[in-house]
């Protein structure tokens, strides 16, 4: 998946959880770095954690060496107390301190100038608990389709569901599949979901006070997708 357009989608899906509530940080970050927190008991992947949103007008490879710098001791035999991989355009270091997990993740922001990440705490026996668990198991998909993120969040008395997904469909194909699922199974599409403006698709679709709204994009041969679920 293309950088701009992982980072519009996770951008949009942050948006959503997003909540200006002072709490406290515990995580270390940049101090030019802004972080949003959009979480204190989400879910992401089936693991309870805080999360927060960080934005950064330097590039993401000076973020990430924050870390690296920040986690450089501590690890086996003195060395870095962090391991670091690569999971399409996203670079995750991922660090384990007093049976916590601390993941920050970075890749370039949506104009391809600073940077845009997402940074998480959990507890590492929850984490044990779901080994295996697959994302998104319950949710719809055409054939072919990679669950990337699923992340459940409650926020005054509204519980959401946001899930990030990849598959080789066209946009077009996978406004259809959803369009025919809703509609099997007693959702209403709203009017104007059925339109697709430029290269980006949108299918928003109500049952009683529940609410879907997916957003489709083409990337890289293939159709990246945001389902976000309302329940009220």
């Amino acid at each position: 998946m293309n950088t701009r357009t992982m980072a519009r989608l996770l951008g949009a899906a942050l948006a959503l959880f997003a909540t200006l509530a002072g709490a406290k940080t515990t995580f270390p970050a940049p101090d030019d770095a802004v972080l949003t927190s959009v979480g204190d008991n989400m879910e992401l992947n089936g693991v309870t954690m805080s999360a927060w949103e960080l934005r950064s007008e330097n590039p993401p490879n000076e973020v990430l060496e924050f870390y690296r710098r920040y986690w450089a001791k501590g690890g086996p035999d003195g060395g870095k107390a962090y391991v670091e991989n690569k999971l399409g355009n996203w670079t995750i270091i991922t660090h384990v301190e007093g049976g916590n997990v601390y993941t920050a993740q970075v890749q370039a922001d949506e104009a391809g100038k600073g940077a845009v990440g997402l940074l998480g705490i959990s507890n590492l026996l929850k984490r044990a608990d779901v080994a295996g668990k697959k994302l998104g198991e319950d949710f719809p998909k055409p054939a072919g389709s990679t669950v990337q993120n699923d992340l459940v969040a409650q926020d005054q008395g509204v519980q959401s569901r946001t899930i990030l997904l990849q598959n080789p469909t066209s946009v077009k194909q996978n406004i259809q599949f959803y369009i025919d699922y809703f509609e099997r199974n007693g959702w209403v599409i709203e009017e104007g979901a059925r339109i697709v403006d430029g290269d980006v698709g949108v299918v928003i679709a109500s049952r009683g006070s529940d609410r879907w709204q997916l957003t489709f994009s083409p990337s890289e041969r293939s159709t990246a997708m945001v389902a976000v679920l309302e329940e009220r």
